[in-house]
C-alpha cells in the first residue's frame, strides 16, 4: 500500500493513513498529490451504464455512481484481505437544461458539446463518496456553475484537433487551452476538474477524527499489543498466586482457561471485519 504524507492536515496520528482512489483520473490524482495525498489507484469495476437506465436526477446519479465505485473497490480489497483507511469514489458530469451531457468519445461529439456550451451557462456536478474501513460512508455532491464565453466554431474545431478533450465530461480541460473558454464560474473551481478539494479534505478530516476504529493494519497492531498485555496480566496473576501459595496444578488450569477465553475473541475481530465489509458491498442494490 502507498501511504500518504498528510500530516499537515490530518495531524501526526493519521499522517500515514492509507487512501485508495477508485478510478484512474489523472486530474484527480495530480490534485491529491499536490495536497500531500498519495493514494493507491484501484479501478472500480462498477458499470455506470446501469444507472443511466434508471432516469435519475444528475445529483442522485453522481452520488450513487461515486458510492458504488467506492464499494466495489472495498469488495476487491476485502477479497484480497488488503487494508485501507479511506476509499475515495468520484463521478463528475456536465449538466445543461437539467440534463446530463454525454461525455464525448469522439472529436465530433466533443465539438458538438462545445458548440452547445458556447455563450451559455452549464453546471459541473461531482459526486464524492468516502468509504472508511470502519464501514462508515459519507457521500455528497458539489456543484459549480460555469459560464463559457462566445467561442467561434473555427476556434472550437481547432481545439478538438488536440487530445485535451479526451476523458473530460465537459469536453474541455480547465487547466489547459480550455481555460481560455471560461468567462466566469460560481462555486468550487477545482470541482470543474472533477475533485472539489476543499469539501473532500474537510470531510476526510471529520471522518478520520470521528473514527472509532482504526484501519485493519492498526487493528492487527492493537491485537498484538493486547495479547502482550494479557501475557503481562497472566504473569502478574501467576506471581500473586505463588505468593498466596496456590497449588501449581490449579494455577496452570486457571491461566489456560483465560487464554482460551480470550484468543477466539481476539481472532474473530479481523474475520468479522472482513465479513462486515463484504456484507456492506453485497447488500447495496444495483
Amino acid at each position: 500500500m502507498i501511504k500518504s504524507e498528510a500530516k499537515w492536515f490530518l495531524g501526526k496520528e493519521y499522517q500515514n493513513s492509507v487512501f485508495v482512489l477508485a478510478d484512474d483520473s489523472q486530474d484527480r490524482l495530480t490534485q491529491l498529490n499536490r495536497v500531500g495525498m498519495n493514494p493507491r489507484i484501484m479501478i472500480s469495476k462498477f458499470q455506470v451504464e446501469k444507472l443511466l437506465e434508471a432516469s435519475l436526477s444528475p445529483i442522485v446519479f453522481v452520488k450513487t455512481s461515486a458510492e458504488e465505485k467506492a464499494r466495489d473497490v472495498a469488495a476487491q480489497l476485502c477479497k484480497n484481505k488488503e487494508s485501507y483507511d479511506i476509499i475515495l469514489g468520484f463521478h463528475t458530469v456536465a449538466v445543461m437544461d437539467e440534463k446530463i451531457l454525454k461525455k464525448p468519445s469522439t472529436r465530433e461529439e466533443a465539438l458538438s458539446i462545445l458548440k452547445q456550451l458556447s455563450g451559455r451557462y452549464h453546471s459541473v456536478i461531482t459526486g464524492v463518496s468516502l468509504l472508511h474501513s470502519t464501514k462508515r460512508v459519507k457521500t455528497f455532491s458539489v456543484e459549480t456553475e460555469v459560464k463559457m464565453g462566445e467561442i467561434d466554431e473555427e476556434t472550437l474545431k481547432e481545439y478538438v484537433k488536440d487530445d485535451e478533450w479526451i476523458g473530460k465530461p465537459v469536453g474541455y480541460g480547465i487547466y489547459y487551452k480550455g481555460s481560455t473558454f471560461i468567462e466566469t464560474n460560481y462555486g468550487n473551481f477545482f470541482n470543474i476538474m472533477g475533485i472539489p478539494v476543499y469539501e473532500t479534505i474537510e470531510k476526510i478530516r471529520k471522518m478520520m477524527y470521528g473514527a472509532k476504529k482504526p484501519s485493519t493494519v492498526e487493528k492487527e497492531k492493537d491485537i498484538i499489543s493486547h495479547q502482550k498485555e494479557l501475557v503481562k496480566v497472566n504473569q502478574t496473576e501467576t506471581t500473586a498466586a505463588k505468593k498466596e501459595e496456590v497449588p501449581e496444578k490449579e494455577k496452570i488450569i486457571d491461566d489456560d482457561t483465560k487464554r482460551n477465553d480470550v484468543q477466539p475473541a481476539v481472532d474473530s475481530v479481523i474475520v468479522e471485519d472482513f465479513k462486515g465489509a463484504i456484507a456492506i458491498v453485497e447488500g447495496v442494490p444495483t
